[in-house]
C-alpha cells in the first residue's frame, strides 16, 4: 500500500485519508499507517498541508528528516571506518588526527548535537565553494576560448551589435579619455590567455613608448605564454594624428605639446618624429583644401547670384612659420558672407609659399633638401602668394561674371597689382595696420605727440561711421574724399570748438553745447598753429595706396584664422 500512495496512483486513498485527518484532528500520518520510509512519509505530509497548511509543522519535521537523515549517514561511515580496523594487523589507524578503534567513540548528547551542527555548516560551506569553483572554471573555459569565438562571423556579428548599441545609446564618441594608471591596472590585472594565472609575481613585464603608443608584453612564468597589448589601433597612430591635426588647427609643435599637457597628456614626440609624421600628411591636406576652397568658392558666387549681387566681399592675409626670416608662410581668402552649412566664415581660396632648404656637408658642399616654390626674400612672400590666389580665382569670376571686393593689410604693398586686376572692383585697407601707422607718425612729432589718443579716437569714429552709413539703406553713403575732410578739416574745428563739420555719431556736442569740450584742444591756438596742425594731420592720414576704408570687410577673421 506505500508504494501505491507513494507512487500518487491511489488517489481514493488520499480522499479517505483527507476525510480521516478532518475527524480526528492534529494526528500523525505514520502512527495511522505503521510506514516506516521517512521519505515516503514527508512527500505525503507534503501533498496533505499543501490542502491544510496548518496541519503538521513543516519544519521540524524537516528537521527531523535531517538528523535521522545524519544519523543513517554517519552509522554506515563508522561502520566502514571500524571495517578497516578488522583488516589492518598492525593498529592503532590514524585518520585526519583521530586514533580509528573499537568499539568507536562514546559522546554525551550535548557533544553530539555539536558535532553535527559542525559537520553541516562544513558540508555547506563546502558545497558553496564548490559550487563557486565550478563557476571560475565556466568563466575560465570562457576566456580560454573568447579568442577563438571573436573569429566565428556569428559571435563577431553579435559583438559589432553590441559596440553600436552602446555608442548609440550612451553617445561616448569615437575616443575615451583614461589615466595611465586605470588603464595600467586593467592591463597587469588581465589573466593570462592560456593558463588564466592571475598571480602578479608569476608575470613578466615589458613596455615601450614611442611617441603616444604605447606597448605592453606581458610573460607568463607559469605557461610561458606572452599576451600585447596596445592603446592603438592598427590604422591609426596617434603620433601620426596630432601631427596631422597641428597642421589643420594652424598650431606649431611647442603650441600642441603646451595643449596635450593641460588635458593630462605629458609624453611627447620629439621633434623630428613630429615633423617626418606632418610630412606624410601635408600633401593629402592640401588637397583636401583646395577641393574645400573650390567648392566654397562655388558656393559663395550661387549665394550672391540669388540675391541679385554682383561683388564678392573679401578679406586677405598671411601666416608666417616665424616672425622673422620666415621660410614658410600661407594665405586664405575669406569670404565676408554667411553661406547655409557653414558655422565659420569660409576660406575660398588659399596658396603656400616656401623657400628651398639646403644643408651643407662636413665639406662645405651644399645640398637642397627641400626644393620650394618661393626664391624672394620672407617681405616679398604676400604679394607672391597674392598674386598665386588671384590667378587662381580669376577665371572663375570672370566665368561667372563676378567682381571682387577685397579687403587687406594696410602695409600690404599690392594695391597697384590689385587695381591691374579687370575683375577687382575695390581694395580696402585693414583699420588696425591703417591706425598702427598713424600712430607711429604721432609717436614721433615732439609737437603733436600729447594729440595721439584725441587724434585715433575721433579717426576711428569718422571711420566706423562711414561704414555704417554704407550699410545703413536708409542714409547716403559717404565718399572716400569726404571721408577724408571730416577727418582732418573736422578734427581741427572740432578742437577749436567749432562742430558744424562733426557727424552726429561721431560728436557729442553737436547736439549737447553744455558738454566740455576735452583737453588738449586747440582753442587758444592761433590760426597758424592750427593750419600746421591741419598739414599734420594730412601727412598722418596719407595712405600711398589710395585704398578705401569706408567698408565693414575686416581681415580680423583672417587674423584669428592664423
Amino acid at each position: 500500500m506505500s508504494e501505491l500512495i507513494y507512487s500518487g496512483a491511489n488517489s481514493d486513498f488520499f480522499v479517505s485519508m483527507k476525510k480521516y485527518i478532518k475527524l480526528s484532528g492534529e494526528i500523525s500520518i505514520p502512527d495511522v499507517l505503521g510506514l516506516r520510509d521517512h521519505n515516503i512519509i514527508y512527500d505525503i505530509q507534503l501533498k496533505v498541508n499543501s490542502i491544510y497548511p496548518h496541519l503538521f509543522n513543516i519544519t521540524a519535521t524537516k528537521s527531523q528528516n535531517k538528523i535521522a537523515k545524519l544519523t543513517t549517514t554517519m552509522q554506515k561511515k563508522g561502520e566502514k571506518l571500524l571495517k578497516k580496523v578488522s583488516v589492518i594487523s598492525q593498529p592503532p589507524i590514524i585518520c585526519h588526527g583521530i586514533e580509528i578503534k573499537e568499539p568507536g567513540m562514546q559522546l554525551t548528547p550535548e557533544a553530539t548535537l555539536a558535532l553535527a551542527v559542525e559537520y553541516e555548516a562544513l558540508k555547506k560551506l563546502e558545497d558553496t565553494s564548490r559550487k563557486r569553483i565550478k563557476r571560475a572554471k565556466t568563466n575560465n573555459e570562457y576566456m580560454k576560448n573568447l579568442k577563438y569565438k571573436l573569429h566565428e562571423e556569428k559571435d563577431q556579428e553579435l559583438l559589432n551589435n553590441w559596440i553600436q548599441k552602446t555608442l548609440e545609446e550612451t553617445n561616448i564618441g569615437s575616443t575615451i579619455f583614461i589615466s595611465t594608471d586605470q588603464y595600467l591596472t586593467s592591463i597587469y590585472t588581465q589573466p593570462c590567455l592560456t593558463c588564466h594565472n592571475l598571480d602578479l609575481s608569476k608575470k613578466k613585464l615589458d613596455v615601450h613608448r614611442i611617441g603616444h603608443n604605447l606597448q605592453i608584453k606581458i610573460k607568463c612564468k607559469i605557461c610561458q605564454g606572452i599576451t600585447e597589448y596596445s592603446n592603438e589601433s592598427p590604422n591609426a597612430q596617434f603620433s601620426s594624428l596630432a601631427a596631422g591635426a597641428g597642421l589643420v588647427g594652424g598650431v606649431n609643435r611647442q603650441q600642441l605639446q603646451t595643449i596635450f599637457s593641460i588635458i593630462g597628456i605629458t609624453a611627447q614626440s620629439s621633434k623630428g618624429h613630429y615633423h617626418n609624421k606632418q610630412n606624410e600628411h601635408l600633401e593629402k591636406i592640401n588637397d583636401e583644401a583646395e577641393i574645400s576652397a573650390q567648392i566654397a568658392l562655388t558656393k559663395a558666387i550661387a549665394h550672391i547670384k540669388a540675391k541679385g549681387e554682383r561683388i564678392l566681399l573679401t578679406s586677405f592675409d598671411c601666416s608666417w612659420s616665424h616672425c622673422r626670416n620666415a621660410n614658410q608662410a600661407s594665405g586664405e581668402l575669406i569670404y565676408q558672407g554667411n553661406l547655409d552649412g557653414y558655422d565659420h566664415k569660409p576660406v575660398i581660396a588659399f596658396a603656400t609659399a616656401e623657400k628651398p632648404r639646403k644643408l651643407k656637408k662636413r665639406n662645405g658642399q651644399e645640398y637642397e633638401v627641400f626644393h620650394g616654390n618661393h626664391e624672394k626674400t620672407s617681405r616679398q612672400m604676400e604679394h607672391a602668394i597674392l598674386l598665386r590666389i588671384i590667378e587662381k580665382i580669376v577665371p572663375v569670376l570672370e566665368a561667372a561674371e563676378v567682381l571682387l571686393d577685397i579687403g587687406v593689410d594696410g602695409d600690404l604693398n599690392s594695391n597697384k597689382t590689385l587695381n591691374n586686376i579687370p575683375c577687382v572692383s575695390k581694395v580696402y585697407a585693414n583699420l588696425k595696420h591703417i591706425g598702427k601707422n598713424i600712430r607711429a607718425k604721432i609717436a614721433k612729432s615732439s609737437i603733436w605727440k600729447e594729440y595721439e589718443n584725441t587724434i585715433m579716437t575721433y579717426y576711428n569714429s569718422c571711420v566706423y561711421a562711414a561704414s555704417g552709413r554704407k550699410l545703413d539703406e536708409n542714409k547716403i553713403t559717404v565718399s572716400d574724399a569726404e571721408l577724408e575732410k571730416v577727418q582732418i578739416d573736422g578734427l581741427v574745428a572740432h578742437l577749436s570748438d567749432d562742430h558744424s563739420l562733426c557727424w552726429d555719431e561721431v560728436c557729442w556736442r553737436k547736439e549737447n553745447p553744455n558738454i566740455q569740450l576735452k583737453a588738449p584742444h586747440l582753442k587758444e591756438y592761433t590760426s597758424n598753429q592750427r593750419e600746421k596742425f591741419r598739414q599734420f594731420l594730412k601727412e598722418c592720414f596719407y595712405i600711398p595706396t589710395k585704398q578705401s576704408l569706408i567698408t565693414h570687410i575686416r581681415t580680423s577673421y583672417n587674423e584669428a584664422f592664423n
